[in-house]
This record gives structure tokens, C-alpha cells and sequence, in this order.
């Protein structure tokens, strides 16, 4: 291994600056000296840049080898190597402000480096409850559009709207809503069977994450007729197109029957006629 040429004063000058400016407040360059000193695996490290050997203990570092070197401190590039003993308080002190994640990995790429510091800080913020209050969600993924079934009954969208049932064949854009009483796995187990005893099991069942389908009941009903769920993306009703498109009619028409003191059943019923093609069937119960 061929040996680092020596720095000339005018680098070795820079280096020296370069560290006393660049170590994160409250921490020395001094203190980060004597961590280096007690650290067995940055002692390795020196070891194996000086003479090849490259332990199990500094494996992590070897694709980094070509940017590493050590003036007055461990340094990759322009960053200092930080010792294990201090990376959680330098970790604390770049996360004071509450930055974020981009910026809080920007801030300290700036100053010090060491394997896997981004992961840590992902990690940080991610578990940090201020940090979680005021940041955006994350953005939804792409929308897919959904293949057509061979035949009728065997896909449908489902959810549960206040307390109606709706209830969506992907291939006929059949629509059912039932009339709930009360909202439990148990009354929807009891509307699905009812349901599907009439125009037979669906092979897919694509719905939203309500508590009524993430009961064991509703589990057990499916695995018992073999129906697989498909859960749409958490927060984002896009996802869950079908039904959701269902849903602004109902809404919009019971707001109409509350508005024109109308029976809402009777006007619901019209506009799913109207809503459902010709060749489906449509049912309000």
C-alpha cells in the first residue's frame, strides 16, 4: 500500500482550522481528540490506514479508504470522523432545533461523518414526537390503475360511510349500499354474507382501513371463503377509487333530501339507477 504523501505547513495550517471551526458547538476539538484516544475501533482504523490491515472491527470503513486520513483528527474528506462515545450527543445537538430530517442530515454532513449517520438521524427524527406533529405526511405512491376481472362479482370495493355499506363490482360497476344499524365487524360480516349469498363470493375485496376490517371476525369470514383483501393506502381514499367516487354521490344527495325535507332512501335509490349502467344490477337496502 502505497504511503499518504506528508501535508506541507500551509495544509497542515488548514486542516488545523478546518477542525476548530467545523466541530459542532459545544463539543472541542480537543474532547473529540481525547474520544479518538479511548475508541479501539478508531484505533484499528488508524492501524489499517497506515498499515493495510483492515479488521472486522473497521470493514465499514473500507469503502470510504481513498477519502480517509488523519491530521489532527480522523477525517473523511473535509469531515471529522467522529468517536462512538460522542455520536449520540452530537446527534442531540443537530436535532435541538427540531430541522427535519433533510436538514438536520445536511447540517451535520457539513461538519462530521461517520457509518451509518444518516440512518441514525432518520431514526431520530422519526421517533421524535415534536418532529412528527409538524411535518408533512408522506406523499402517497403512484396510482396504478386496477385490471379489469374476467367476469362480474369477482372483484369489488368496499367501505364503510357513516353508517352505510357500499359496495362496488369492479367489472359491472354493480353498486349496493346497505343500511347499517350499528358499525361492527359482526354487522358487516352479517350484510357480507347476506350479500354474497345472492350474487356469489368475490375472489378480491379491495378496502379501506376502517376497524371493522381489521377485526379477526372479518379475517376469519374471508379466509373462510377464501377471499383476499386488498387494503387501499392509509389516509389517501384515492386509492380506493370506486367506492370513493360512490361515496361524493351519497353525500352530495343526502345533503339534497335533508335540504328538500325528501325521503333520502327513496331519492338515493334514483340516482344509483342512474349512477349504475344499464347491464348491472343496483340494490339499496
Amino acid at each position: 500500500m502505497s504511503q499518504p504523501e506528508p501535508f506541507d505547513d500551509e495544509n497542515e495550517a488548514f486542516i488545523k482550522t478546518l477542525v476548530a471551526t467545523y466541530v459542532p458547538k459545544a463539543v472541542t476539538s480537543q474532547e473529540i481528540e481525547a474520544h479518538v484516544e479511548k475508541d479501539m475501533v478508531l484505533k484499528d482504523l488508524v492501524a489499517a490506514l497506515e498499515g493495510g490491515q483492515w479488521t472486522e472491527a473497521v470493514k465499514c470503513f473500507k469503502p470510504f479508504e481513498s477519502k480517509l486520513f488523519r491530521s489532527v483528527d480522523l477525517m473523511r474528506s473535509q469531515r471529522i470522523i467522529v468517536p462512538e462515545s460522542l455520536r449520540s450527543r452530537i446527534l442531540q445537538l443537530a436535532h435541538e432545533s427540531h430541522p427535519g430530517i433533510i436538514s438536520m442530515k445536511r447540517k451535520l454532513r457539513q461538519k462530521v461523518w461517520w457509518p451509518g449517520m444518516h440512518k441514525q438521524v432518520e431514526k431520530i427524527v422519526k421517533s421524535c414526537k415534536s418532529c412528527m406533529i409538524v411535518s408533512a405526511l408522506d406523499p402517497p405512491e403512484p396510482m396504478r390503475s386496477t385490471c379489469m376481472p374476467e367476469s362480474s362479482g369477482l372483484r369489488r370495493a368496499i367501505t364503510v360511510w357513516m353508517n352505510l355499506l357500499v359496495i362496488v363490482d369492479y367489472f359491472s360497476r354493480f353498486i349496493e349500499v346497505i343500511v347499517l344499524k350499528e358499525i361492527t365487524a359482526a354487522t358487516t360480516v352479517k350484510a357480507f354474507d347476506e350479500t354474497f349469498c345472492r350474487f356469489g363470493m368475490p375472489e378480491t375485496l379491495k378496502t379501506d382501513n376502517g376497524p371493522q376490517f381489521r377485526n379477526g371476525e372479518f379475517k376469519s369470514f374471508c379466509q373462510e371463503y377464501g377471499i383476499e383483501v386488498r387494503k387501499s393506502t392509509p389516509y389517501w381514499p384515492q386509492a380506493n377509487g370506486e367506492v370513493e367516487r360512490v361515496n361524493g354521490m351519497i353525500k352530495k344527495h343526502l345533503r339534497i333530501s335533508q335540504v328538500e325535507d325528501t325521503d333520502w332512501k327513496w331519492n338515493l335509490q334514483v340516482q344509483i339507477q342512474l349512477l349504475t349502467p344499464p347491464q348491472a344490477s343496483h340494490h339499496l337496502y
